[in-house]
């Protein structure tokens, strides 16, 4: 059901943010109010609660506030993303994502709100979606992801950029040719 919910809310957004729109966390809320709030109460919410996966512990509660401000100043910064060739996309994206995933604001999502937001953010760009390859080589390509995340939890985002110019360089490669891909 929340995949399902998920392709509905993206297309809808594809259609409705602007290219030259800043997004903001109140945008992110909005998004992930828009996908979730048919299946959780706290759809949109920020999370109240700590969470740890694995060994990463995302953004404590009392630092919260903080956290999403100092997002904010991230988003701000780096969409929109208009006039962006690859490789300032590339860095946009990556520094995007990481630090959306770190804060890790929602209870559940946060993940493919911030591949959601990389999609908008190459739309912005005259950029078709991210194609990440998680259905072509789940394992390989899941495993060098979550590596390039934790590298860009320390501000190495170089792992990342590489990860999202292959993504975006395979969506620009698909839209040209879908027989060729499948």
């Amino acid at each position: 059901m929340e995949a399902a919910l998920l392709a509905v809310a993206q297309g809808r957004s594809y259609l409705e943010i602007e290219t030259d729109a800043v997004i903001t966390v109140e945008l992110v809320r909005g998004l992930h109010r828009s996908w979730l709030e048919r299946l959780y109460d706290f759809a949109g919410e920020i999370r109240t609660i700590d969470l740890i996966k694995d060994t990463v512990r995302f953004a404590p509660i009392t630092y919260m506030e903080r956290s999403l401000s100092e997002l904010d100043k991230v988003l701000a910064d780096q969409t929109p993303c208009e006039g962006m060739d690859i490789d300032q996309l590339a860095g946009a994206i990556a520094r995007v994502h990481a630090e959306l995933v770190l804060v890790h604001p929602f209870r559940e999502g946060n993940g493919r709100l911030s591949r959601w937001v990389a999609d908008i953010m190459a739309l912005q760009a005259g950029f078709p979606p991210l194609e990440w390859g998680f259905d072509w080589d789940p394992e390989e390509r899941r495993g060098r992801y979550f590596a390039a995340l934790r590298r860009g939890f320390a501000m190495d985002f170089s792992s990342l950029e590489n990860l999202v110019r292959e993504a975006l360089t395979a969506a620009v490669r698909l839209a040209e040719d879908p027989i060729a891909e499948s």
